[in-house]
C-alpha cells in the first residue's frame, strides 16, 4: 500500500500512484453532520467553526443516521447566505 503523508514513509512523490490508494485509507471516520431540518445559518456556521467546507446531510429515522446528501458553502453561497 502506497503511502499517502510522503513526509512520514520512504516513498516519494514520483512513486504516488492514486490508483493504489484506498478511499477507506484516507477518509475521514468522524465526520460533522447536519440534520436535514436544522437552518442553513446553521450550517454555515458549523463549516465555518469547523474549518470545513461541506456537512453530510442525514435523516434520523428510529436513531439510525442516514445519509441523504452534502450542503457546500457553494451551495449556500447561491443562495446568497
Amino acid at each position: 500500500m502506497c503511502c499517502i503523508n510522503v513526509s512520514r514513509c520512504s516513498k516519494s512523490k514520483p512513486d504516488f500512484e492514486p490508483s493504489f490508494v484506498r478511499i477507506e485509507d484516507i477518509m475521514i471516520r468522524n465526520t460533522i453532520t447536519i440534520e436535514k431540518d436544522a437552518d442553513l445559518a446553521d450550517a454555515a456556521k458549523m463549516m465555518i467553526k469547523q474549518g470545513i467546507s461541506g456537512l453530510p446531510v442525514i435523516e434520523s429515522p428510529d436513531k439510525l443516521e442516514q445519509p441523504i446528501g452534502v450542503i457546500s458553502k457553494s451551495g449556500i453561497g447561491r443562495v446568497g447566505l
